[in-house]
């Protein structure tokens, strides 16, 4: 996750925030609410509008 911020892919560091809160979503719910949150924010910062429209889901499934 670090090199992809380093490098500036801002999709695959999206990506990670996303993989992230699935797997805290087992054990730790507000900390996956965040990592999606995160995800949230730089995908609709490059315009991802798929990804956009999955991690909502996954957000919208929770609240």
């Amino acid at each position: 996750m670090a090199i992809n911020e380093e490098l500036g892919r801002r999709r695959a560091w999206s990506v990670d925030y996303g993989n992230l809160g699935n797997v805290y979503r087992v054990r730790d719910l507000d900390r996956a609410v965040d990592y999606w949150k995160l995800s949230l924010a730089l995908f609709t910062e490059i315009g991802s509008a798929r990804e956009i429209e999955q991690v909502q889901s996954l957000l919208d499934d929770i609240a």
